[in-house]
């Protein structure tokens, strides 16, 4: 906003209409003896603009003259290319308000309220009155400073003045928030560049190594819903229970190892209350003992396991949609990651038709009223489909 012509009338010490033309110059400066005025030129910018001053506040009808019937300011002033007038009165019982658009003669905007007419210019100015009335303070107190100072002093002034020091505490929220996430990036990038190894032969060679039967076990945690065991029964093999760490209520890697046997071919975790499982130990029991290690993510969509997001850790990580799940699906749906490659779990072996979808290098289906008979590990609502 630039001003272009200030007139005031009946307004502080100026009984008669006084104008000031700011057309024709681009900097300025109010001289004078004290009591001459000076103040109340800015006073009258401030009026007309907000209908305010920062000597009283709104009441302004105290800055009348004595001799006057109102007090009466009219302000010019530029935005972008287009020219307004805002013309503000008071006197001791009413305020009036007035805003035109000096556009191929004099047009005044329908702004039928004085609140209307206060926040019309405020979104001209694009200045709120409290840092409006900061920039005027400047030529009062802090001119001097401001031409004689040095450049590092001129602008701390202008951010206490503007309060800038908002800008500057965001930019550097916003730079921790963009370091944060290139973090992200870079382990999610190590994260996808671990799934280098998935090819369709380790994809075939991890299958027959989960391809569970009859004389075969699967360790399993003793608190989970049914379904957890009813997967590892419903191929013929059998569920060894083991009991979990009393602190996360997730398995306990010690008396897993203890249950292990020639006849393990799985560890089937289950991610409880949103926290995962601790997978370092339990992974570095499948290697030593040959076997795999599978994953019930039903319970912990979008947690982190020492930095890493679960749902690609394991050689096996299942996760279910069911509505009553921490993630669910209208109606249910299932997921099956298998180190790169997917394939479906069944809902406890009842039949009902069902709909593949490719995500990426996942399979998701999602299941109308039940799920098809399983050919994985994972099983339905509770399970680790």
């Amino acid at each position: 906003m630039r001003p272009l012509r200030l007139e005031l009338e009946g307004f502080g010490p100026y009984r008669e209409r006084q104008a000031v033309d700011f057309s024709d110059v681009e900097l300025f400066a109010i001289t004078g003896p004290t009591g001459s005025g000076k103040s109340t030129l800015l006073d009258a910018i401030a009026f007309a603009l907000y209908g305010q001053v920062p000597r009283v506040g709104r009441q302004v009808g105290t800055l009348k003259h004595p001799a006057a019937a109102k007090a009466w300011v009219s302000l010019t002033f530029r935005v972008g290319e287009r020219v307004y007038r805002v013309e503000r009165s008071r006197s001791e019982k009413r305020g009036d308000a007035r805003v035109s658009l000096l556009e191929g003669g004099e047009r005044l905007l329908d702004l039928p309220t004085l609140e209307a007419v206060n926040r019309a210019l405020a979104d001209l100015v694009g200045l709120d009155y409290e840092a409006f009335t900061r920039a005027l303070l400047l030529p009062q107190g802090e001119f001097d400073r401001f031409l004689k100072g040095e450049p590092k002093e001129r602008r701390q002034l202008l951010l206490e003045l503007f309060e800038l020091s908002r800008l500057e505490r965001a930019r550097q929220k916003a730079a921790e928030r963009r370091g944060l996430l290139l973090e992200e990036k870079g382990r999610l990038e190590g994260e996808l560049n671990g799934l280098s190894a998935a090819t369709p032969e380790a994809l075939e060679e991890l299958e027959r190594a989960l391809d569970c039967g009859p004389g075969d076990e699967v360790i399993v945690p003793t608190n989970t819903y049914i379904a957890t065991w009813l997967a590892v029964t419903q191929v013929g093999a059998t569920p060894v229970p083991v009991e979990p760490d009393p602190s996360t209520y997730n398995l306990d890697p010690a008396q897993v190892e203890a249950a292990i046997s020639p006849r393990t071919k799985v560890i089937l975790a289950v991610n409880l209350y949103g926290q995962p499982c601790d997978y370092d130990p339990l992974q570095a029991l499948a290697r030593k003992h040959g076997i795999k290690l599978a994953i019930d993510n039903a319970q912990a969509h979008g947690a982190r396991y020492k930095g890493r997001r679960v749902g690609g850790i394991a050689d096996v990580e299942c996760h279910s949609f069911y509505p009553s799940k921490n993630l669910g699906a209208f109606g249910e749906a299932e997921q099956a990651a298998i180190k790169g490659a997917g394939r479906h779990a069944g809902n406890r072996g009842t039949q009902t038709e069902s709909i593949f979808h490719e995500v990426g290098e996942a399979v998701i289906v999602e299941v109308a009223t039940g799920g098809l008979a399983g050919d994985a590990i994972g099983g339905g609502p509770g399970g680790i489909g």
